[in-house]
């Protein structure tokens, strides 16, 4: 039951994600103000963010009116954060609440901060001492089991 609602779960993962990369972003390149697709953002780039919007990438604010970013997806602080000259930094993924701003991207991808934590979810581990021991006791305990009940 655990594995089908963890394979439930990251198949519409996926699908969330899929969709946020479909999104476009105003960014400004070389003085040229366009709009490209999230997964085209780079470093350097001059983003503009208002109400609503996801921040495509990690970044420092240039400047920002009445800016507050809903940062619980990375933090789990559940108020907004102002961003301003002494809270300047921009974390993708996170939503805008509540005004605009533009930022310079710094880190994309892997490189930021979600994407650093989404690598280390997608990272499988070892099973620590622990979880070999309760592993091997429940395959013992489903041993014994058999031959009880097959002996009865």
């Amino acid at each position: 039951v655990t594995a089908i609602n963890n394979y439930k779960s990251e198949q519409q993962f996926r699908i969330l994600q899929a969709k946020q990369d479909d999104a476009l972003v105003v960014v400004q390149r070389d003085n040229v103000v366009e709009q490209v697709n999230v997964a085209a953002v780079v470093v350097g780039d001059v983003v503009t963010v208002s109400t609503g919007a996801k921040i495509p990438a990690d970044g420092l604010l240039i400047k920002g009116n009445d800016l507050k970013v809903d940062e619980s997806s990375l933090t789990g602080e559940s108020d907004a954060i102002r961003k301003n000259a002494d809270k300047p930094f921009m974390f993708s993924g996170c939503t805008v609440t509540e005004g605009d701003g533009v930022f310079v991207v710094t880190a994309v991808g892997k490189n930021s901060e979600w994407g650093k934590i989404l690598t280390e979810l997608d990272t499988e581990r070892e099973d620590t001492p622990l979880q070999v021991k309760l592993g091997t006791l429940a395959q013992n305990i489903g041993i014994i089991g058999t031959v009880v009940a097959g002996c009865c």
